[in-house]
């Protein structure tokens, strides 16, 4: 192996593109975000991806399309409100794609789900609520950034994909989201 080969297996993230639909809007109080990622392998051998990563983060994003908000700081303010891994073996043949629902847990509720099918007690479901709703007070912000990465088998890097995401306040409103719709 020479040199060059060695300075590309450092920065090598495995071959793997990610791609992922998710709601536009999304509130704290919702148990989970669904997000559908779609894994492609652009290698001409086997890759298993062994984890996805999700990250919320604060978004200094205004509105769609707009320049960043000059009241919200600058980007190294911005700090991540949730982390969530979720661990899976997806084999993926060269020149092949795989798609991966998961459901990323918000709320008490959908982290209690996430980690055991059984229901969710009222009383916990009540305080996750009063959480939620704290955490989005606390904020102030209606925009998010989520960044999705995957880890694939037998590389050391991670690479991901961002979409900005837009917290919806008490009492406001939007149409029914379905995979598909961006």
């Amino acid at each position: 192996m020479g040199l060059w080969d060695k300075i590309k297996k450092v920065f090598d993230t495995g071959g793997v593109k990610l791609r992922f639909e998710t709601p536009v809007v999304f509130r704290w109080q919702d148990d989970a975000l669904p997000v559908v990622v779609t894994l492609v392998n652009t290698t001409e051998e086997p890759r298993t991806v062994r984890r996805l990563t999700f990250e919320i983060s604060e978004s200094d994003r205004e509105a769609p399309g707009s320049k960043a908000d000059s009241t919200a700081g600058s980007s190294e303010d911005l700090r991540t409100v949730l982390t969530y891994e979720h661990e899976l073996a997806v084999a993926i043949e060269p020149g092949a794609e795989a798609t991966v629902e998961v459901a990323v847990p918000l709320s008490i509720g959908g982290t209690v789900e996430a980690v055991d099918d059984g229901p969710v007690p009222g009383w916990l479901s009540k305080v996750g609520d009063a959480m939620s709703s704290a955490r989005a007070h606390a904020t102030g912000r209606r925009w998010y950034r989520l960044t999705v990465s995957r880890v694939v088998e037998g590389f050391d890097t991670s690479s991901g994909t961002t979409k900005d995401i837009r917290h919806l306040a008490p009492g406001e409103h939007v149409k029914v989201w379905r995979p598909g719709q961006g």
